[in-house]
């Protein structure tokens, strides 16, 4: 399942959980770049952009 979320900026924050409860997210910038992801496990990966 997959839901869209707003963070307090009003970026755009994606959620999707397995059949198992886990969470991955990925969350957006104003413009649709994205910012930074979680896997399953938790782990994070951030992105810049210039």
């Amino acid at each position: 399942m997959t839901k869209n979320k707003y963070d307090a900026s009003g970026n755009d924050v994606t959620e999707e959980v397995d059949e198992e409860g886990y969470v991955a997210k990925k969350n957006y910038d104003a413009v649709g770049n994205l910012l930074s992801e979680y896997d399953k496990k938790g782990n994070k990966k951030e992105y810049t952009y210039d």
